[in-house]
């Protein structure tokens, strides 16, 4: 018998596979393309922030990166190299 849950797992699986694939690619050419905003993304996390990394049942690992300037000047450093590496904006809480 054809279960339906599992090939609509096995289908969404393979669509993050693609989307993750694709990010990846982005990342890695970003990083190329700016490599000193990407040297400005790891010490402002390495002095004022931290990266967390937990698994799911039964998922893929997610990453939480966490970043607590100490002034606004700081934090529109920060967004701006991470808008040019990931070209993603942060949630900000």
């Amino acid at each position: 018998m054809h279960d339906i849950h599992v090939t609509n797992k096995k289908v969404a699986i393979n669509r993050w596979a693609k989307v993750f694939a694709l990010q990846k690619k982005l990342f890695e050419k970003n990083s190329r393309k700016y490599p000193l905003l990407k040297a400005r993304l790891l010490g402002y996390i390495a002095g004022d922030g931290s990266i967390s990394i937990h698994k799911e049942k039964h998922s893929k690992e997610h990453h939480t990166i966490r970043f607590y300037p100490d002034d606004k000047s700081m934090l529109d450093s920060f967004l701006f190299a991470f808008n040019k590496i990931y070209e993603k904006s942060p949630m900000l809480y």
